[in-house]
């Protein structure tokens, strides 16, 4: 084998091993999927105040709801959104799609109770 040959090789072989890191950094979001974090919420909290503030962190997100309403989504994947709650139990939904079709859904339940003053 001359040394033409084996350069071409050697070439071949790492662009081989680039092509492949590449693939493996672009699939990184399919491969992951959804991250999300949650603060402001939990469920089956009970609060006394019907005005609340979610915050949220939805990595890898292109689409997200809050019981049925689009929530704007920095590039960085952080939201933030108040909601008012109904005196008795609610059911605060979060829905979060990401950019290959996957989706994930997370219901918390939170209790208001109204203060007899």
């Amino acid at each position: 084998m001359t040394f033409k040959q084996k350069a071409g090789m050697g070439a071949g072989i790492v662009f081989g091993i680039i092509v492949f890191l590449y693939a493996i950094f672009r699939l990184h979001d399919l491969i992951f999927g959804i991250n999300i974090k949650v603060e402001g919420i939990e469920n089956g909290m009970v609060v006394t105040d019907p005005n609340i503030q979610i915050d949220g962190n939805a990595k890898r997100a292109s689409f997200v709801t809050l019981n049925g309403n689009e929530v704007f989504i920095s590039k960085e994947g952080d939201f933030s959104e108040p909601i008012v709650l109904l005196p008795g139990e609610n059911v605060v939904s979060l829905y979060v799609k990401d950019k290959f079709g996957k989706d994930t859904t997370e219901i918390y339940k939170v209790v208001y109770l109204v203060s007899n003053q």
